[in-house]
C-alpha cells in the first residue's frame, strides 16, 4: 500500500512491546489453491453481492475431508462438486470459517474443485459507492480492498499471504460502466435485456489472494503502452486531459524497474484506476493498482504536487509484493520498505543524485522522529494485536533505511547482483526476510547476519555523539565517538562501517572505519587543521548525531558541501542564531536563501532567516525570495514573512495570496498574512474559505488558521466543518481542531461521540483522538462500544488508544 500512514497521523499509537510474542508466524495450510473462478454481480442500490466462487486446489497431507475457507458476514446458499454432487458445509460467522465436508478422505495426489454459491453485504473488503443528498456529486462505484485480509467478505477463499493461486474473475456491471480486474481482459459480454456487460478477466500467473481486485465505475480508458504491455489509465471522463499529468512516466518506470530488477514486468497488463473515498492512497493490486482519485491534479497544482512518487511506489509492488509476497505480516517490510525505497530509486533514475539523497534524507527523519519511546519495534515484528498495527513507518521508511544501508555495505554492484539473485530465486513465491539474507549470501559470498539482526530483529538506530581534536605535534585528528542510545534488550549497540571526510588544505580524503562499541578513537594523519570534517560522509546511515563543529566549519560546509550538508550547515546555523551577533552567519543564511543553486538549501536559509525579524537585509532576502522560481521556496519565504511586520510584508502577503500561480504558495500567504495582520486576521481567513484549490489547501490553510484566534466567531464555523456533507479532509481537520474546546463545551463532547458513528473512517479516528484530548470520561463507554463493533484494525486501535489516554486521565 502507499498511504498507509495517512490515517495513523490522526492519532498517537499505543505503546508496542517488542519482546511479547502472541505468536504470529506463518499460517499453517492444509491444501493448496491452484485457481480461483469468481463470478459476482454487486448490486449498486442495495450495497450487496451475489456470486459463486470455484476453488480448484490440492490438498497437502492424506486423510484431507475438510477444506476450512474463509469467509465473514455471509450467507451461503449451496456448496457443490463441479458435478453438480451437492456437500454439506458448515459455516461459523464468528469464525468467520466455512468448513465443507468433502465427502470423503483425499490425498495430495488429487486436484479437486469445489463451486459456493453465496450472498453478502459487506461491511470491509467491497465497498459501494455512490451518491447521496448530502453529496450529490459522488460517483456510483465498487470496488475492492483485500489488503490485509479483507477480502473473504466479498468471496470465500483462502486469506492469508502464504498460498499463490491463479485467478479468473467475471463481475456483471451495468451497461454503462466498465469493470476492471486482474489479469488479461478476455471480453465483454453485453446482455441488453437486463442493461448489463460482463467483463471477463484472466490472470495466468500465481499471487496471493488479497491481491485479486475488482474495480467498477463510469470510466474512460486512456491507452498507453510500454514494448508490447498494454498500460491503461482508468479515470473519470472528466479527468481526460488532467490524468497524464500523474501517469505519462509509467512506461518509463517500467522500463527502468525491469532493467534495474533484472526482471521483466511479470503481468500480461498494467493498469491504474482511480476510485472515490479510496481507505488508502493506493494498493497494488496485481497488474490492476487501484489509487486515489486524489491521484489527478490540475496543471497549477503540478507545480507543488508531483503522483509520481505514488505512482513509482504502487509499480515497484508489483515486483515487491506481488511477484515476491511476504509470506506473513511480520515480514510485510519485503513488500513496503522495498516499494519505498524504489519509488526513491526512480527520483534518482529521474532528477539526479541529489534529489535522490534529498528524499531518502527525509525517510530517515521521519524514522528519527517516530521511531522512539512506546512506538519503538523491530522492522520485522510479530508482536502485534491486529495485522494492520504492522504497517507503520518500521516496514516502509525503515525498511527502505535499511535498503539503503545494504546498498552501502555492500557497494552498488553487489547490491545489485544480490537484489537480482533474490528475485530470479522467489519469483511467484512466498519470502521472508531469511530468504533476502541468503540470497545476499549466495550472491556476493557474505554473510550478513549481523546487518540484518540489528537493523531488522532489533529496534532502534545509533545515537552517535562525535568529538574531534586536532593534534598539532602529531599531525593527527582523534575522533572520538560514543553511542549514547539507550542499549537494552530490543535495541542494541549498532556495529556499522562509516566514511569520515577530512578537508585538508590539499582537498578532502575519506577513510572508512567501523563503529561498533560504546566509546571508540580514531586517528586520521592531518598535517595542518582540518577545514571541515564530515561523520558519515553520504548520510548513508540512519543516526541521530550530536557533532559539535566550529562556526568556520560550518561556514565551510555551508559553502563547499554537498545539498545536503549545506542544508544541515544552514540548520545548525540557524539554531541559536542572534540578530545582533554572527554578522557572518547571518550573511551566509541571506546569500543561501537567494542564491544556492539547490531548492531545499534555499527553503531552509528561509527558516533560518524567520528568526531573524529585527534585521532588514533578513526581511529583505525574504522578500527576494518571495519571487523564486521554486514554489517550495516561495512558501518557505512566505511562511518566514509570517513572523515579520509592517505593510511591506502586508503588501507582499496580500500579492502571493491574489495572484501566486500556485495554490500552496497562496495558502502559506494567507497563513502568514493572519499573522501578519492580526487585527483583520479573521477577516483575511474567512476569504481564504471562499477559495477552490486541490485538496482544498487553501481553505486549510484558512481553519487552520482561523483555530488558532480566541475569537468566540470561530467555534460555530469549525463546527459547521465537521458536518457530514463537506469535504472529507477538512471534516477532519475541523474534528481535530474543535477537540481542544471540549474540556468547556458539554455540546462539543456530544458532537465528539456522535461522530464516531459518521460513515467516514478517518472522520471517526479523528473523533477518537478528540475525545482523548477533551479529557472527558463520558466518551469512555462509546469509544469502548466503538473498539468492539469496528471491523479496520486501524479504527479499532485508534479507539484503544484513546480508552487508554483517557483511562490514564481519570486515574491521574
Amino acid at each position: 500500500f502507499a498511504g498507509f500512514l495517512t490515517g495513523l497521523v490522526l492519532f498517537t499509537r499505543p505503546g508496542f512491546s517488542y519482546g511479547d510474542d502472541p505468536g504470529h508466524h506463518a499460517r499453517s495450510r492444509t491444501y493448496h489453491v491452484i485457481h480461483y473462478r469468481l463470478d459476482v454481480k454487486p448490486d449498486e442500490h442495495m450495497r450487496n453481492v451475489r456470486g459463486s466462487v470455484t476453488i480448484r486446489f490440492v490438498p497437502l497431507r492424506s486423510e484431507f475431508r475438510s477444506l476450512v475457507l474463509d469467509a465473514a458476514e455471509m450467507t451461503i446458499d449451496r456448496v457443490v462438486m463441479p458435478a453438480g454432487t451437492p456437500l454439506t458445509f458448515d459455516y461459523d460467522p464468528a469464525e468467520e470459517s466455512l468448513a465443507i465436508d468433502l465427502g470423503r478422505d483425499y490425498t495430495p495426489s488429487d486436484t479437486l474443485s469445489v463451486i459456493v454459491s453465496y450472498r453478502a453485504k459487506p461491511r470491509k473488503g467491497l465497498y459501494f459507492i455512490q451518491p447521496d443528498s448530502a453529496y450529490p456529486d459522488k460517483p456510483w462505484q465498487v470496488w475492492s480492498q483485500g489488503a490485509v485480509d479483507d477480502n473473504h467478505f466479498w468471496f470465500p477463499c483462502y486469506d492469508y499471504p502464504n498460498d499463490k493461486a491463479t485467478s479468473e474473475v467475471f463481475i456483471t456491471v451495468p451497461d454503462t460502466q466498465y469493470a476492471v480486474s486482474n489479469g488479461r481482459l478476455l471480453g465483454a459480454a453485453e446482455n441488453r435485456e437486463a442493461r448489463t456487460k460482463t467483463y471477463h478477466w484472466l490472470l495466468e500467473k500465481p499471487v496471493s489472494s488479497y491481491l485479486i481486485s475488482v474495480a467498477a465505475g463510469d470510466y474512460i480508458v486512456l491507452r498507453d503502452s510500454c514494448c508490447s504491455i498494454p498500460v491503461d489509465y482508468i479515470v473519470y471522463p472528466a479527468d481526460a486531459a488532467n490524468a497524464p499529468r500523474s501517469f505519462r512516466k509509467t512506461p518509463d518506470m517500467i522500463r527502468f524497474f525491469s532493467r534495474a530488477i533484472g526482471y521483466d514486468y511479470p503481468w500480461a497488463k498494467y493498469d491504474q484506476t482511480i476510485v472515490h473515498d479510496f481507505v488508502y492512497g493506493g494498493m497494488e493490486n496485481v497488474s490492476a493498482t487501484t489509487l486515489t482519485d486524489g491521484t489527478i491534479h490540475d496543471g497549477r497544482a503540478q507545480l507543488d504536487v508531483n503522483s509520481e512518487g505514488l505512482v513509482a511506489h504502487e509499480l515497484a509492488h508489483q515486483w515487491w509484493g506481488d511477484l515476491l509476497t511476504c509470506c506473513d505480516w511480520a515480514s510485510a517490510w519485503l513488500n513496503e520498505g522495498f516499494a519505498t525505497y524504489f519509488g526513491a530509486l526512480w527520483t534518482e533514475e529521474e532528477s539526479g543524485e541529489d534529489a535522490f539523497q534529498q528524499q531518502v534524507a527525509g525517510i530517515m527523519r521521519s524514522v528519527i522522529t517516530g521511531d522512539a519511546g512506546s512506538n519503538r519495534r523491530p522492522v520485522v515484528w510479530r508482536g502485534y494485536t491486529d495485522p494492520t498495527d504492522v504497517f507503520g513507518l518500521q516496514i516502509y521508511q525503515k525498511g527502505a533505511s535499511v535498503l539503503h544501508m545494504l546498498r552501502f555495505v555492500l557497494g552498488d554492484e553487489l547490491f545489485w547482483k544480490s537484489l537480482r539473485c533474490y528475485a530470479r530465486a522467489h519469483a511467484f513465491r512466498n519470502v521472508e526476510t531469511n530468504d533476502l539474507k541468503l540470497a545476499v549470501e549466495e550472491a556476493t559470498g557474505e554473510n550478513l547476519w549481523w546487518f540484518f539482526d540489528e537493523w531488522l530483529y532489533r529496534a532502534g538506530y545509533p545515537e552517535y555523539d562525535v568529538t574531534k581534536r586536532w593534534d598539532p605535534s602529531e599531525k593527527k585528528l582523534h575522533l572520538v565517538v560514543r553511542q549514547v542510545q539507550r542499549v537494552d534488550d530490543g535495541t542494541p549497540l549498532f556495529t556499522m562501517p562509516v566514511d569520515v571526510e577530512v578537508t585538508k588544505e590539499t582537498g578532502p580524503v575519506v577513510r572508512q572505519i567501523t563503529v561498533s562499541r560504546e566509546e571508540e578513537e580514531f586517528t586520521f594523519p592531518c598535517s595542518s587543521k582540518p577545514r571541515n570534517v564530515i561523520f558519515d560522509k553520504g548520510d548513508w546511515i540512519l543516526k541521530k548525531l550530536t557533532f559539535e563543529k566550529s562556526k568556520d566549519e560550518w561556514l565551510y560546509q555551508r559553502a563547499h558541501g554537498t545539498p545536503l550538508e549545506r542544508v544541515e550547515a544552514i540548520r545548525t546555523l540557524s539554531r541559536n542564531l542572534s540578530p545582533k551577533q554572527e554578522k557572518e552567519a547571518v550573511d551566509a543564511l541571506v546569500s543561501s536563501a537567494t542564491g544556492d543553486l539547490f531548492a531545499a538549501v534555499r527553503v531552509e536559509a528561509c527558516r533560518g532567516l524567520a528568526k531573524l525579524t529585527p534585521l532588514p537585509a533578513a526581511k529583505d532576502a525574504l522578500f527576494r525570495a518571495a519571487r523564486d522560481s521554486s514554489s517550495q521556496v516561495r512558501r518557505a519565504a512566505l511562511s518566514a514573512l509570517g513572523e515579520f511586520r509592517g505593510s511591506d510584508v502586508i503588501e507582499v502577503l496580500r500579492g502571493a495570496f491574489e495572484n501566486d500561480s500556485s495554490y500552496y504558495v497562496a495558502a502559506s500567504a494567507l497563513e502568514s498574512f493572519a499573522k501578519a495582520d492580526f487585527t483583520h486576521a479573521f477577516e483575511i481567513l474567512s476569504e481564504g474559505l471562499s477559495r477552490d484549490s486541490y485538496s482544498d489547501v487553501i481553505r486549510t490553510a484558512a481553519l487552520n488558521g482561523l483555530a488558532e484566534l480566541h475569537d468566540p466567531r470561530v467555534l460555530p464555523i469549525l463546527e459547521s466543518y465537521t458536518g457530514y456533507g463537506k469535504p472529507n479532509g477538512l471534516r477532519i481537520l475541523a474534528v481535530q481542531r474543535i477537540g481542544r474546546y471540549g474540556e468547556k463545551s458539554e455540546e462539543i463532547i456530544d458532537r465528539l461521540i456522535a461522530l464516531l458513528r459518521d460513515p467516514y473512517i478517518w472522520v471517526r479516528t479523528a473523533a477518537m483522538d478528540a475525545l482523548a484530548a477533551a479529557g472527558d470520561t463520558r466518551a469512555l463507554h462509546p469509544l469502548e462500544e466503538s473498539e468492539r463493533t469496528e471491523l479496520d484494525g486501524r479504527v479499532k486501535r485508534a479507539a484503544r488508544n484513546a480508552i487508554a489516554r483517557l483511562s490514564s486521565m481519570h486515574q491521574q
